[in-house]
């Protein structure tokens, strides 16, 4: 090989190793990330129905089951499907009496329509649902109405394989009214706690705690 074309393939050698490894099977590394960064850490939601932290400090008042009461009602959850008024969520767990989710047990719902008039015939507003694994139940209504010497309420009752566990009522916040209640049965203790709402549906909160 002459010295002049042994030159040029040098220099021509020596030009292509300034451009890059063209042999390497990876991308070098880029020093910029082009990845979405994650979305920031936002506050846990509320405590999930059967949360050991939501157990009530002390038993659901008992109160009394009133002369309404109709055995046999269907397995229902929506009573708002039954007439009209204004809609409510209601949801919780239930706890036994060591603040252990109690599943599988039933609870009967049972109220008023918005007029205050049970269906004594029927069914209409009347329900039973059984609590999940971890205790939790969901009962969509409508707030009950009013009737004489009663304020709003809604009639519950909790049984299982041993019968009947608990039995008591709940009252709406802004809507039942102790003065209103000429029984003297009315109890604060046992008012379902409003929390944020989706829509126009407002939302409550209730979690019994076994004797």
């Amino acid at each position: 090989m002459s010295p002049f074309r042994y030159m040029t393939i040098m220099a021509l050698a020596l030009a292509l190793g300034g451009c890059g490894d063209y042999g390497s099977d990876t991308e070098p590394e880029s020093t910029t990330s082009t990845r979405a960064p994650a979305p920031a850490t936002t506050e846990q939601d509320a405590a999930p129905a059967g949360a050991a932290d939501a157990c009530p400090a002390a038993p659901t008042p008992a109160q009394t089951e009133g002369p309404y009461f109709s055995p046999g009602a269907p397995r229902k959850a929506d009573l708002a499907q039954d007439g009209d008024g204004d809609v409510i969520v209601v949801r919780g767990a239930v706890y036994d009496a060591a603040c252990a989710p109690a599943a599988g047990l039933r609870i009967d719902f049972w109220q008023t329509d918005a007029d205050g008039v049970y269906d004594n015939d029927g069914f209409r507003f009347r329900g039973h649902q059984l609590t999940n694994a971890t205790g939790g139940y969901e009962l969509r209504t409508v707030v009950p109405g009013a009737y004489t010497g009663r304020t709003e309420h809604i009639h519950v009752k909790l049984s299982g394989d041993g019968g009947e566990l608990l039995t008591t009522q709940l009252y709406v916040p802004g809507v039942s009214d102790q003065d209103e209640d000429s029984t003297g049965l009315f109890d604060e203790d046992n008012v379902i706690a409003p929390v944020e709402s989706n829509g126009s549906t407002q939302q409550y909160r209730f979690d019994f705690r076994l004797p």
